[in-house]
């Protein structure tokens, strides 16, 4: 157990340290103007009513993050602080398990774009996870996560084996996923969608009550402290200490996710 604790800052360091092929620099600055956006989610204060509309009107089976599809803490930590391409460690081997559903969605994601030739909003996306994964909540939000991240940037790639998005798809998939309208004159809608959730699968797994009370409640001041902190870790690290650049995070959206994650254990999995 303590050694995968003490791989999450190895992760870490791997993912500040790797040297980004120029493909995913040129993912990471493709954002568009504002007013070229095709379409935006609700406001952020409005994200989680939308959630919620979507879950309530199914019946739902909710798996617990740890106890049911046996992803520890520490395992989803490992594979939230750096892209699975970057790293040798055996814990995303884990998440690979979901690799097949999380392709599914993604693909009925672009086939909804194309067939309404509209931007998918979070709600849309949600719901459409929810087929893929039989109306299984957990299942949904990991899908997301881990399609999400996969086509926003293309470096992980090793959970399904291959690569499973051209470069043309990647690039393109800003487009076909709303934005969340935050931004003052640009918006990385791709990369504002994979962190939003990965967030809420965070925020899922940290108010599962899967260990005892005294336990829980620490694990919960330490997740709470990595989480809400991890965007501003990363920009000092990664971007002004090692790469030298002023490149945008994602703060507002991992802290926006979490807490609908949290939001969404805390009404439907703990009572």
């Amino acid at each position: 157990m303590l050694e995968r604790y003490l791989d999450i800052p190895k992760s870490a360091y791997y993912g500040w340290r790797s040297p980004f092929p120029l493909s995913f620099q040129r993912i990471v600055n493709n954002h568009l103007n504002t007013k070229d956006c095709h379409g935006f989610n609700p406001d952020l204060e409005n994200i989680l009513d939308d959630i919620f509309s979507v879950i309530q009107k199914r019946k739902l089976t909710i798996h617990q993050i740890k106890a049911d599809l046996k992803i520890s803490r520490a395992d989803y930590l490992i594979y939230y602080v750096s892209f699975v391409d970057l790293h040798n460690f055996a814990e995303f081997q884990k998440l690979a398990v979901f690799s097949n559903g999380a392709l599914n969605t993604i693909k009925s994601i672009e086939r909804e774009y194309d067939k309404n030739h509209e931007a998918v909003g979070i709600a849309k996306q949600l719901e459409i996870a929810l087929e893929i994964s039989k109306n299984d909540l957990s299942l949904a939000a990991l899908y997301l996560a881990i399609g999400t991240r996969a086509i926003s940037r293309g470096l992980d790639f090793k959970l399904f084996g291959k690569k499973i998005f051209s470069d043309k798809e990647i690039e393109s998939w800003n487009k076909k996923v709303k934005a969340f309208g935050y931004g003052k004159y640009n918006e990385d809608s791709q990369g504002d969608t994979y962190h939003f959730w990965h967030s809420v699968v965070a925020g899922m797994g940290r108010e599962e009550n899967v260990d005892f009370l005294i336990s829980r409640k620490l694990k919960g001041i330490c997740l709470d402290w990595i989480y809400t902190r991890a965007a501003d870790v990363i920009d000092l690290f990664r971007n002004k200490l090692i790469l030298k650049q002023n490149l945008e995070n994602h703060k507002i959206i991992d802290l926006l996710g979490y807490s609908v994650g949290r939001a969404i254990t805390q009404e439907y999995i703990t009572k």
